[in-house]
């Protein structure tokens, strides 16, 4: 067995049984899961040499996606996605699991949304979801931001994903005890749809 690395994701192999001397590629990295509401990006190759490869789901739709496809389930039954041939042969199948996207957590620096920001000086702003449970590299882009201070009754506003140097230097010398308030406007990679996340955390 061989995996692959592509596009930051761990693709791992599947012994064909049509061909003792083959293999072809499906899935991520957890191998049981894919994702409801989301574009589950997959890519596939055989050792074959056939370059024509097709891929098919049940209970989802697939469409091409640049070296790959995208697979959406319809629903919340189990998907089996299949590698076709240039002849529409069944090269290999694999039968995911479907769940829900986990709820992405606003960080700031390595500070998880509710917890308390015990370095002042972090300026990295991170949508993400747990690591654990989610397959491949789902990316988070943020657009926009603003920030408040507890007991300040100023806004600060910004963009990108870093908070500017005057913001740091006001978190830094808040009084302890202050609540420090984010929202974020951020999307979630192959969606066009902009959408808001708020943290807080206590000084």
């Amino acid at each position: 067995m061989r995996n692959w690395i592509v596009n930051g994701m761990l693709l791992g192999s599947l012994l064909l049984n049509m061909y003792s001397n083959a293999q072809a590629v499906v899935g991520f990295p957890h191998q049981d899961r894919i994702y409801a509401g989301f574009s589950n990006y997959f890519e596939c190759g055989t050792t074959t040499g056939d370059t024509l490869l097709t891929m098919t789901a049940t209970n989802a739709t697939v469409t091409k996606s640049g070296n790959g496809f995208i697979i959406k389930p319809s629903g919340n039954k189990e998907v089996v996605v299949s590698i076709l041939n240039s002849n529409k042969e069944v090269l290999a199948s694999k039968t995911y699991r479907v769940f829900a996207l986990p709820t992405p957590e606003l960080y700031l620096g390595n500070t998880k949304n509710g917890n308390k920001l015990d370095y002042r000086l972090s300026s990295e702003l991170k949508v993400q979801m747990d690591p654990y449970t989610t397959q491949g590299s789902i990316v988070f882009t943020i657009n926009s931001w603003e920030v408040s201070l507890s007991g300040s009754g100023k806004v600060y506003r910004g963009t990108g994903s870093s908070l500017t140097d005057e913001v740091v230097e006001q978190i830094r010398i808040a009084p302890d005890n202050t609540e420090l308030s984010i929202i974020c406007s951020y999307a979630q990679m192959n969606e066009p749809v902009t959408k808001k996340i708020t943290a807080k955390f206590k000084l």
